[in-house]
Formats: C-alpha cells, structure tokens, sequence
C-alpha cells in the first residue's frame, strides 16, 4: 500500500514546519517565494492537493500517553529530558503529551496499572512506557488489542504488544565491556547486574561472556545487586569486595545503579588498583571518573531513547511513516579525557 501523504510528509521533506507549508498554499499569506516554491514543487511531486491538507488540519489533535515507573531517578530524569526535547522539535504538531512519573517507591504495581487504564480512558493513541514488565504484559496486550499502540523504552520488543521498542544495544554493550577489560589487561572480573530476570540483563550478560571466553577472563561471581535492599547494598558490597581482594582485579557493573558501589571502591582502595567499568553517565557519577574511581562508562544514551520513542510513535501515528522498527542505540565507551564532550552535549 502507498504511504500516505500529508502535511508532515512535505514538511519532513522540505524542512519546514507544517505551518509553513500550508501557508505555501494560501498566494496572500507572507512566506518566503523560495519556501514557496521549494512546498508547492515538493506537493506538486506528490500529486498534494490543498484541500488533502485542509482535511489532515481538521482533524483532531493526537494523543500520546507516557509512563515512566521510576526505579533509578537519575535515569528517569535523562528519559524526560529526552522526552521534552522531542516534543520541542515537534512544537508544530498536533499533539498532547500526557507523562506520568511514577517512583516505584511509593507507587505499587496495581497503582501503574490504573494510571496506565486512566491514559487509555483519556483517548490516548499511543502509549510511551519504562519500567512496566512482564507483570504488567497481559494488561498491556489487552490494550494492544483494542488498537492503542504500545513503545516500550529500554526493554526488548515483545511483538505481540508493542509497536516497536527503543533501547539500548545491551548485547554489543557487554562485548565492548569485555574489550575494554582485555585492553586494560584484566584477567578476572567481578559482574554486578541489575535484575538477572530481565531480557534486558540477560544480553548484556551473554554479550560479555561471548567475549570474556575468548579473552580468558574468568568472573569468580555475579551478583544482583536489585536482590539486596537499598539499606543494606553499601555494606553488602564492602563484605563481597573485601571477601574477593586479591582474586579480581576489575568490577563490572550494567546497571546504572552505581554510586554506593563508587563509594566502596573509593574506600578500599587506591585510585587505579581496582579497574572499575559503570554504565552511563550521571552528576555524581561523573566525580568518580574524573577522581580515577572509575576507568570508563558505557553511555548508553537514556535520552535518545526516549527521544527516538517519542518522534517514532507521533510520526508513525500521523501516516508520515511506516511502522518504526526496532531502535538499538550504540553504546559508546566514555573515559575521563572525553566526559567533559558528553557532558556538554547531554547536560
């Protein structure tokens, strides 16, 4: 079937806002004669016709819901940013954007899932979620099923409920891992996960070990940190690194859940005799690398994650797209000397 062809499809195409071009269509209207030449041209290839855009401006409004099941607020907080640029790139658009950040801490299971029912109730087209899993799959599928499209941010695509998702490439992240530990000579290395049950982990971890065998980098132990309590995850590492001195000489740990774990290292040993490897890039984080604590971070770029989900579902749920594969976004290998360019460009 052919694409569709509106208002976003010219305004994508030109690079103008969807403003400009219907003012293309109206010879009293003030507009640049290039703009209007550059919008009739492009209409004119596509067989556009004013009054196809005047249907595609009378329509109404498009409704997009966001749930964000806040576990780590630091990350959560670089999904909204993302969120919030998106929508300022799309300003021009049709849309309102209902978000919901919801801390896991105060907010249980059953509570989400009735902030997830309110959003299908309010008319919302499409539904953006992070942090919603496998306990929240058959309501989700309930809803997928009565035409709301589901994106899910930072979790692998389950085809029968969601459209598309937009994550990080979590295998590839465990093999750069891996590649930095040989680079750095490291031939023994403790792996700190977040949630083991998750698909998510799950890749990162499999990506790691496809490369550790072949580099002969043993790992003593893996350990959930999401299974130790808050309260007691500070002391639980001091025990486990004091338990493993001497038989590891490097730490690496995919969650983004760092910052006791930072703390212990800083306190049990010199700058540099402990190779630690963290994921992503946050305000307290950044101390750690820029004191030696930690050798280097795996950017994984929250923001654009969230930002690709956003712009993909607006887009696709105003015809101008297909259905948006999959997004995998490149992790990067942040040391001190380049910190200062990601924090720049991200913060």
């Amino acid at each position: 079937m052919a694409e569709k062809i509106t208002i976003y499809t010219i305004a994508e195409e030109t690079g103008l806002t969807p403003t400009a071009v219907s003012r293309a269509f109206n010879p009293s209207s003030k507009l640049d004669p290039k703009k209007r030449s550059l919008v009739l041209k492009t209409a004119a290839k596509y067989g556009f016709a004013p009054n196809r855009m005047a249907s595609r401006l009378s329509m109404q409004e498009i409704k997009l819901g966001i749930i964000i099941y806040a576990g780590y607020m630091p990350f959560c907080e670089q999904l909204i940013a993302g969120i919030e640029s998106a929508k300022r790139r799309m300003s021009d658009y049709k849309i309102n954007c209902d978000l919901r950040l919801l801390p896991r801490s105060a907010v249980s299971h059953e509570e989400c899932m009735k902030a997830f029912h309110e959003l299908i109730d309010a008319g919302c087209e499409g539904i953006i979620t992070s942090g919603m899993y496998d306990w929240a799959f058959l309501e989700m599928r309930k809803a997928a099923d009565r035409g709301c499209r589901i994106v899910f941010i930072n979790y692998p695509s389950e085809p029968d409920i969601c459209l598309f998702s937009s994550m990080q490439n979590a295998a590839l992240a465990g093999r750069v891992a891996a590649d930095f530990m040989r680079s750095a000579g490291k031939k023994s290395t403790l792996l700190l996960t977040g949630h083991q049950s998750m698909t998510l982990h799950q890749q990162l971890m499999h990506g790691f070990f496809s490369l550790a065998d072949e580099y002969e980098i043993s790992v003593p132990e893996i350990c959930d940190i999401n299974t130790i309590p808050f309260v007691e995850r500070e002391n639980y590492l001091t025990d486990l690194l004091i338990r493993l001195r001497g038989e590891i000489d490097s730490v690496y740990i995919t969650s983004g859940e760092s910052n006791e774990l930072c703390r212990v290292v800083s306190r049990l040993f010199e700058p540099g005799k402990l190779t630690l490897l963290t994921s992503d890039i946050y305000p307290e984080l950044c101390r750690y690398i820029e004191q030696g604590v930690v050798a280097a971070t795996i950017f994984q770029d929250p923001a654009k994650q969230a930002g690709y989900a956003y712009e993909l579902l607006a887009r696709y749920l105003m015809n101008t797209i297909p259905k948006p594969d999959n997004v995998e976004i490149t992790p990067v290998l942040v040391t001190r000397s380049l910190l200062p360019y990601y924090l720049a460009q991200n913060f």
